[in-house]
This record gives C-alpha cells, sequence and structure tokens, in this order.
C-alpha cells in the first residue's frame, strides 16, 4: 500500500481532487497495488466508455442532416460526410434521406443513451470494489503491525484514515472514473461541431473556454485552502471526541459536559461551513456557464442570419450546437468540478 495511504500522509492530495499532477500521481501509486482481476474490470470501463463516446458522435453528427432535410434540403450538399453516406445507403433524392437518417439519430441516441447509464452504474461499482480493496489492505496492514508500532502510533490518525480519508479515496476514484468519459466526449463533441462549423465553434469555445478560466481562477485558491481547513477539522473533531470519551469520569466530576460540547458544535459548525462553499464553488459555474453559452448562441445565430440571409440555412446548424452544448456542458462542469 503507497505510504501516503498507509501513514495519512498530505489528505489534501485527496481531498482537493482539481490538480491533474496530483490526481495522476495518485493513479500511479494505487496501480501497482491493484489486482489483475480490478485492471481488466478498468480497462472493460474503457472500452464501453470509447464506445459511448463514439455513439455520442454519430447521434451529434446527424442531427445536422435531420434538422436540414426538414427545413433545408439544399444544405446537405455542402457536407461531402453527407453525400458519401446517401452513397452508401443507396439514397437518389434528398428527400427519401428522411427516414434513414431520422432512423440512424434514434439507435445512435438510444444505444449511447443506455450505455451511459451502464457505464454510471458500472463506475460507481467498480469504485466501491476500488475502495473497499484499499480499504482492507489498510486495515489488514495496520493490524499486523508490531505492537511497538501500535503503542507509538497515534489511534485518532489510523480511525480517521480508516473513516474518513479511505472515504474521501473512494470519492476521488469515483470522479476520475466520471473524468475519463467525460474528457473522451468532450473533445470529441468539439472535434465534430468543428468539422461541421469551424468559425462557430472557434467563437463558442473561446467564449465559454475564456469564462471557464476566469471561474476557475477565483475559484481554486478557496477549494484548496478549504481543503486543508477540512482535513484538519475532521481528524480535531475526531481527537475530541475520543479524549472527551476517554476522560468521561474528569468531565463529569468537574461538569465540564458544556465545554465540550461547544468545542464540539465550533468544529462541526465550522467543518460544515467549509463543506457548504465547496459544494457551491462546485455547482455554480454551470448555470454562468450556461448562461454565457446561450448568449453566444444567441449572437451566433443573429450574426449567421445576418450574413446569409436565409434562417433556415441557420437553424440546423443551431440545432446541432444546442444538442452538442446540450451534452457538452454537463461535462465541462463535470471536469471543474
Amino acid at each position: 500500500m503507497p505510504n501516503s495511504i498507509h501513514k495519512s500522509k498530505d489528505t489534501n492530495e485527496i481531498k482537493k481532487s482539481l490538480g491533474v499532477l496530483d490526481i495522476l500521481n495518485l493513479i500511479q501509486q494505487l496501480w501497482s497495488h491493484i489486482n489483475s482481476r480490478r485492471k481488466i474490470h478498468i480497462y472493460f470501463y474503457l472500452i464501453t466508455n470509447l464506445l459511448g463516446t463514439f455513439l455520442e458522435i454519430i447521434s451529434i453528427s446527424s442531427i445536422l442532416p435531420f434538422l436540414s432535410v426538414i427545413t433545408n434540403p439544399d444544405l446537405l450538399e455542402g457536407f461531402k460526410y453527407i453525400n458519401i453516406l446517401m452513397n452508401i445507403l443507396n439514397v437518389q433524392k434528398v428527400d427519401d434521406f428522411l427516414l434513414p437518417i431520422t432512423s440512424i439519430f434514434c439507435i445512435a441516441a438510444f444505444f449511447s443513451g443506455s450505455l451511459r447509464v451502464f457505464n454510471t452504474w458500472f463506475n460507481a461499482k467498480l469504485s466501491a470494489r476500488l475502495g473497499s480493496d484499499i480499504s482492507v489492505e489498510f486495515f489488514r496492514r495496520s493490524i499486523n503491525q508490531t505492537y511497538t508500532d501500535h503503542i507509538n502510533s497515534n489511534s485518532s490518525i489510523t480511525i480517521s484514515s480508516i473513516t474518513n480519508e479511505i472515504g474521501l479515496l473512494l470519492s476521488v476514484l469515483y470522479e476520475v472514473f466520471r473524468l475519463i468519459p467525460c474528457l473522451l466526449l468532450s473533445i470529441s463533441i468539439l472535434v465534430a461541431i468543428f468539422t461541421l462549423a469551424p468559425f462557430v465553434s472557434i467563437y463558442l469555445t473561446l467564449v465559454l473556454s475564456l469564462t471557464y478560466i476566469f471561474i476557475a481562477k477565483i475559484s481554486n485558491h478557496r477549494l484548496y485552502i478549504n481543503s486543508k481547513k477540512i482535513a484538519i477539522a475532521n481528524r480535531a473533531k475526531i481527537k475530541l471526541i475520543q479524549e472527551s470519551l476517554g476522560s468521561i469520569r474528569n468531565i463529569v466530576l468537574e461538569e465540564n459536559q458544556d465545554l465540550v460540547v461547544s468545542n464540539y458544535s465550533t468544529l462541526e459548525r465550522s467543518l460544515r461551513s467549509v463543506e457548504a462553499q465547496n459544494q457551491f464553488i462546485q455547482l455554480y459555474p454551470r448555470y454562468i456557464l450556461e448562461s454565457v453559452g446561450l448568449i453566444a448562441l444567441a449572437i451566433s445565430a443573429f450574426i449567421m442570419t445576418r450574413v446569409s440571409g436565409n434562417s433556415g440555412s441557420v437553424i440546423p446548424i443551431l440545432g446541432t450546437f444546442a444538442l452538442a452544448a446540450q451534452r457538452l456542458l454537463p461535462n465541462c462542469q463535470q471536469i471543474y468540478a
């Protein structure tokens, strides 16, 4: 088991979970301690996510020809991959392309959604099993220490590691496994929309990226500070509980119950307040990005309509970008969080 886990070292590396290098370092340390069966599970999870990404690209790419057939069939002539697909399906007329493209979109959307549900379930299951393996191994190594080591060690740190920090590690594993499909899907969506409408894609990506960087710059420092506060508060709370129960006789005799409760209340309120701050910081960027994205999309629609003079050619592109944004923004939020 890695020394950083066994000694409860650098809890902040587990808790802050927003440093990419820290996460990669954690994964590297854990990988050699994961058994072969779990590694096979991880490889299987990666394969299913790649398949889900492929299906998601198909569903997003098919929405533009689907809307174009309905609103402006002439728009399809400008896309080479549509002509190739029509030749493969042996479709001669654009009007006859409606049923095949509708079927492709529906099938891809169905299997993509089903696979996302499966991957979410498998992620939770895999993270739980990895967490159990690590927790059992940690406890086994702790209980097999020499008697001298047990005497010299701090039991509150050991208890905190087993109860709190292993739980935090499990949360990190779960988020890392969620991060993998988010990254794959985000990159794939960006490539897809860049292929369909490069100039609009560059504009929207630039606006959202600058907004994200601005939010991250403001929030990351506060999250880092809060992660330290949470680690310190958790250990202090466990220490207070142990010392209070261990010296309960003196507390009763001296009638210090109110003082002990007051100290515990201060620690608990401080801990929950910091956790509430972290929850807010992790959630609010989504709403800002959604608002900024809608505004940027509206401006894009206005400019494209003015330039082309034909709103019928703009609607399919907007529909494609709307679907892409509906898929992309939650993934961006997950990557940020």
